[in-house]
């Protein structure tokens, strides 16, 4: 594996501080995937990253999502949740979506009754 200055992973200075790492099954396919929770210092409307990458994968190449959280119920498949935040914050309107991870790809699960608008 290569990257930049021999190191495996890189990134620029998007994000401004390091919140957390979980490592955990997000397909429920036996492996395992690692997520860096990661702070961008952006705006109040983009406050944290999540990379999440694949180690099973021969090419480690994270997924991006921004504003996330993990959702992990007691038999259920581990979710990421994303908020967009809509202007002005003090109004408190925004999106939330649910995604899944399978197969190789983040997947939008789109549940009306539960969608926040």
């Amino acid at each position: 594996m290569t990257g930049y200055n021999n190191s495996v992973f890189y990134a620029d200075s998007l994000y401004t501080h390091y919140n957390s790492d979980t490592v955990i099954d997000l397909n429920a396919d036996g492996s395992r995937e690692l997520i860096l929770d990661l702070s961008t210092g952006a705006t109040m409307y983009d406050y944290n990253m999540f990379l999440i990458f694949d180690l099973s994968k021969k090419h480690i190449e994270p997924f991006e999502i921004h504003n996330a959280q993990l959702v992990n119920g007691i038999d259920e498949q581990p979710k990421i949740e994303s908020e967009v935040r809509l202007s002005p914050n003090y109004l408190g309107a925004g999106y939330a979506y649910s995604l899944k991870y399978e197969d190789g790809k983040m997947i939008l699960k789109l549940i009306r009754r539960k969608a926040k608008f």
